[in-house]
């Protein structure tokens, strides 16, 4: 599987992010403390797999950009491959890279394998 993100086409209605949390089984999506989730620059978590961040446009009166920020399940995923007690899993029928908690032993080597800066230790 994967998938493509046009961020020229992204309004921000964060669809997205309430899609992930329901098949995830996570918390709604939050506010981030914020009049809108969009008041503060957001990052993955263990709460939100999925988030979206606006940032303006380059120049004044340009429309503001949409970026969408997930786990890109990789096709080879450097976070499963630098893990040493195999914790950070690819699922081979899904493609799906998950974690184990319970089998991390806090090495933090997925966090630095890892280009897209997802996995972090919390």
């Amino acid at each position: 599987p994967s998938m493509l993100v046009d961020t020229t086409r992204c309004r921000g209605c964060r669809a997205c992010e309430a899609a992930c949390s329901e098949v995830n089984q996570l918390p709604e999506p939050e506010q981030a403390g914020q009049k809108t989730a969009f008041d503060a620059f957001r990052e993955t978590s263990t709460r939100a797999f999925t988030v979206v961040n606006r940032f303006p446009g380059k120049r004044p009166g340009d429309k503001p950009v949409f970026v969408k920020r997930q786990c890109m399940h990789c096709v080879h995923p450097a976070c499963v491959s630098a893990c040493p007690v195999s914790a950070m899993k690819k699922d081979a029928r899904t493609g799906v890279v998950t974690y184990d908690k319970d089998a991390c032993i806090g090495c933090r080597y997925c966090s630095v394998a890892c280009p897209w800066n997802i996995p972090r230790f919390e």
